[in-house]
Order: C-alpha cells, then structure tokens, then sequence
C-alpha cells in the first residue's frame, strides 16, 4: 500500500505518482513477454492492471482525480479493458466516476475523497527532499558551498576556510588533480581545506573560517613524524600496491599498504599536504 512499485502476477507493475492534484499511474510489461503475439501480451497485462487498480484505489483511501496510462492497444481492445475496470471497480463502496480513454489514449476517473490518503497516515513528508522525492546532486551541492566560500572571503579577518563534508562532495569541490580547489583559492584569495568523510549525509556540510593559524591545524590533524593507528579501508584506485586510510575524514595515502585492506596497523607520516597526508606502515 506504501509502494510507488505494484507488481502484477503476469510480471508486468505499475507506477503510483500522487501529486497535490491528481494521482497517475502508469502500466508497463516489465518481465512479462507473453507465449503468443504482442496484442495478446498488451492485453492480458493491462486487464490485469485493470483489476489491481481497482484494488489499489480501495486500499490506499484514493480521492480525487486519477490518470491511467494503460499499454497503447486497439480501439476494441481498449473497450475490453474498460468493461473489466468497471467491473472490478462496481464492487467500490465509495463512488466513483469512470470517464473512459480520452484521445491522448489515457483513462480519467475520480473517486470520492471520503478519507486521508493511506500514505498521509501511514508516511510523513520527507525531510531532505520536502517530498519531491529528489535531492540535490553532488555537484549542486559542492557549487552552493562554493557560493558560500565566496561570501566568507569577504568578510574581515578571514584568511582561510575549512569544509566538512560527504566524501563524495568533497571530491567535486576539489575536482581533477586539484584544480577545482586551486581555482576557489585564486578566485577567493583564501586558503581553502576540504575534510570529506562517508560518515557525514550527502546533503550535510559545515564551514569554519577563521585565520591561517586557526584553521591549518583543525584541517590537518597529523603532522610529519607522528605515528598513528588507522585502519586500511581499500586500496589505491589507480595504485593497487598502495592503500586508503582516514582519520576523522582525513584522507592519508599509505605507502605499500594496499594488501592490508580491513587491516589496523601503526603508520608514520612522512609528508602532508593540503587534502590528504602520505605515511608509510611504522618500523
């Protein structure tokens, strides 16, 4: 009843998509090929559809104005399917008014609105996408952060800004070879630190600035010479033999450490750069 997705016995499903106007659904064949010829496969599918529908309508409290579109079939086809979707829908309590195909070959009915739709009672509006059912891809996101880089570069006092973000995030704010991060900080005149980490949700990130020497440290936290425990995520995509640890979203490149995945071991940094630290497994 709280499914976009129906699937029919034949193999085929349908598609819910309720709107403040109006509720749309849409049959489709899906794994369902049919033994015989195309006709026959369109029709059986969307008689069958017919009869869930009007399943569909009674178990979800439907009201309103809904829009079938059913698989194209011929005209005397279509008068098969619309009999069966009658019948099946005599059986309706609540009333309903069965318009039939309108030239663009969809089915226009209504129902009356009696009681709250099943997934008003049962779902509440979704907070990330206020029930779009969308959100913002990584690259919109990492632009918006972007804009807001540019508008604390020019506030006083500030001289460099740090980011906390989704991993993948980060990574389009850096870009290829650094070059997105290279361009924000001649743009900006700013230095700018991204700290990206799977931990934090897509749509999170978070914004300090403050001066150089406030905001270096809290960007990089290991220095040349320490020793660290960390555990060895995966490999290097372009350098198997090496692998990928994190610490609180810091990205540390560890040397020969690629065959260590899933591993905890000891490593010594050996050079730190501005979006990642390179250390090599402890002696």
């Amino acid at each position: 009843a709280r499914s976009r997705k129906v699937w029919l016995d034949c193999g085929g499903y349908l598609i819910f998509d309720q709107t403040e106007a109006l509720l749309s659904i849409d049959v489709n064949t899906g794994k369902y090929v049919g033994g015989q010829d195309l006709r026959t496969t369109v029709l059986k599918t969307n008689v069958q559809a017919a009869k869930e529908i009007a399943y569909q309508l009674r178990l979800r409290n439907v009201g309103g104005i809904i829009i079938i579109d059913f698989i194209d079939m011929p005209p005397e086809d279509r008068e098969i399917v619309l009999a069966e979707f009658a019948e099946s829908l005599a059986g309706d309590k609540t009333q309903s008014n069965l318009l039939g195909f309108t030239e663009l070959g969809l089915v226009e009915m209504t129902r009356r609105k009696n009681r709250k739709l099943l997934s008003h009672i049962l779902d509440v509006r979704c907070p990330l996408c206020q029930g779009r059912g969308r959100v913002a891809a990584d690259e919109t996101i990492a632009l918006e952060i972007a804009g807001k880089i540019r508008s604390l570069a020019r506030e006083e006092g500030v001289e460099a800004v740090l980011v906390k973000c989704h991993s993948a995030v980060g990574a389009q704010i850096i870009g290829p070879d650094a070059r997105n991060l290279a361009a924000l900080e001649r743009e900006t005149g700013k230095s700018v630190y991204v700290r990206g980490s799977d931990d934090y949700q897509r749509h999170y990130y978070k914004l300090v600035s403050g001066r150089q020497d406030q905001i270096a440290p809290k960007a990089q936290p290991v220095e040349v010479g320490e020793r660290i425990t960390a555990t060895i995520s995966e490999p290097c995509a372009n350098q198997a033999q090496n692998g990928i640890a994190r610490l609180n979203g810091f990205v540390i490149h560890c040397l020969k450490c690629g065959p260590l995945a899933g591993r905890t071991v000891e490593l010594e940094i050996v050079e730190v750069l501005k979006t990642c630290a390179v250390a090599r497994l402890a002696e």
